[in-house]
């Protein structure tokens, strides 16, 4: 929903533009980011009180996409699934489930993991989850650890050494020199060397720091965040229906029991084509003369 409201934001404000006043194109423009929101779209994603205002909001986005030449030639009109290939139907509403963006077997795909097995990591980087994460996080003083994790993301991806060589102090000092990350006595002096080193700063040098907060993190996230109402919204807003939820599993249990046995399949015959190779290359030695020592 954030990446459909976001091209139609771009694209209307491109083609009223010309024709009305400035007032009145800001008064446009602030109403998308309204409701462009991420707090207010992960209420209406997540919040089942809010499945009318999101029906609401997703019935006017086909509206505008079918009617606006400009918009449909980027985004298919159709309710299919939003992954890229994919021209299977988006699940609907039903019940409690407010409908998604993808097909049943991607939805599926997608969030059946982090209902068995919920990681940290998913909530941080998810564009419709990580503001209900880091309101959370800041409520258990850990939102500077996020900030710290989402720094070290940009960080990895400068590919100047000198760009390198000017950001890591900054990012050393407001975080680990500042106590707003907590780290051993031994740790912050070894990294403060490393960031100040002449000789270069990788693009690595936060990562074994970020890894052991991960690990701290990702055990916080299990044993408070996880019982949180805020988490058993959110779950329940993404599990199919059970009849789709049912038949997907099913059909996904199916087809892993199909690639096991291709798999053992594959493993059988070469082990069949070795025997075989083996026992060839022993008949084709018998009866030849032993050389002399």
């Amino acid at each position: 929903m954030k990446r459909s409201l976001s091209i139609c934001q771009a694209v209307s404000i491109e083609i009223v533009s010309p024709h009305m006043q400035e007032k009145n194109v800001a008064k446009l423009k602030a109403l998308f980011e309204y409701v462009n929101n991420d707090a207010l779209l992960a209420k209406i994603r997540t919040d089942p009180s809010y499945n009318e205002e999101k029906q609401v909001i997703a019935h006017n986005l086909d509206v505008i996409f079918q009617n606006v030449p400009a918009l449909s030639s980027i985004v298919d009109v159709k309710s299919t699934c939003n992954i890229s290939g994919c021209d299977r139907p988006r699940v609907k509403a039903e019940g409690k489930f407010p409908g998604s963006e993808l097909c049943a077997s991607h939805h599926f795909k997608k969030y059946m993991n982090q209902i068995t097995s919920p990681q940290f990591e998913f909530w941080l980087k998810e564009e419709d989850l990580r503001s209900i994460m880091m309101d959370w996080l800041a409520t258990e003083a850990k939102l500077e650890t996020a900030h710290f994790i989402g720094e070290v993301d940009k960080f990895r991806a400068v590919s100047r050494k000198e760009l390198r060589a000017q950001r890591a102090p900054g990012i050393f000092q407001r975080f680990i020199e500042s106590k707003a990350v907590k780290l051993e006595d031994k740790e912050i002096t070894e990294l403060k060397a490393a960031v100040e080193a002449k000789e270069g700063v990788p693009s690595t040098v936060f990562d074994p720091t970020v890894r052991e907060l991960m690990v701290v993190m990702q055990a916080f996230f299990l044993e408070k965040f996880c019982k949180t109402p805020a988490f058993a919204a959110w779950k329940e807003s993404v599990m199919l229906p059970p009849e789709i939820h049912k038949a997907v599993k099913e059909a996904t249990l199916r087809a892993s029991k199909a690639h096991q046995a291709s798999i053992k399949s594959s493993q059988e015959q070469a082990k069949q084509e070795i025997q075989e190779a083996v026992a060839k290359a022993q008949g084709d030695g018998e009866g030849e003369a032993i050389p002399p020592a």
